[in-house]
C-alpha cells in the first residue's frame, strides 16, 4: 500500500522482508496520520524517494498501526526516521529537518555505504586474482 507515493510497511513480516532483508540502505519514517510535524516533513521523503530511487528503499511505517515495531525500534517521537543497512540501524533523527540538512545526512549515509561496497568488491577481486 502506498501513501503518496510512499510504500507504507503494514506488518512485522513486511518489514522483515522490505527493511531488514533489504541489499540497499533503507529509510523508515516513522509516522502517524495525525502527526502534525509528520505531515511537514512528508513532500521531503518524497523528494528523497525520488532523488535517491536507485541508492535507496524508502518505507513509512505508522506506529499507531505497529505498536510492536514502535516499541521494538524505541520509538518516543514522532516523526522519527532510521536509517537501515543490512538489517542494522546505521543512524536516527527525530522531528523536523530542514529539506537541505535532510539530504546531507542521507547522502552522506548513502555514500559511505557505497564507499564500503566498492571496497569489499574490490578486496574479493584481489583475494581472486591472488589464487589464480
Amino acid at each position: 500500500m502506498k501513501d503518496r507515493g510512499i510504500e507504507v510497511i503494514q506488518s512485522e513480516k513486511d518489514f522483515t522482508k522490505q527493511v531488514l532483508k533489504s541489499n540497499k540502505p533503507v529509510l523508515v519514517m516513522f509516522m502517524a496520520k495525525w502527526c502534525g510535524p509528520g505531515q511537514i516533513m512528508h513532500p521531503s521523503v518524497e523528494y528523497i524517494q525520488k532523488t535517491f530511487a536507485e541508492r535507496l528503499e524508502v518505507f513509512e511505517l505508522n506506529v499507531t498501526d505497529n505498536e510492536a515495531l514502535r516499541n521494538q525500534y524505541n520509538i518516543f517521537e514522532i516523526p522519527t526516521f532510521q536509517v537501515f543497512i543490512n538489517g542494522k540501524i546505521i543512524d536516527r533523527f527525530s522531528g523536523l529537518k530542514p529539506n537541505a540538512e535532510f539530504i546531507e545526512w542521507l547522502s552522506n549515509i548513502i555514500e559511505r555505504f557505497e564507499k564500503k561496497r566498492r571496497t569489499k568488491s574490490f578486496r574479493n577481486i584481489q583475494c581472486k586474482l591472488f589464487l589464480l
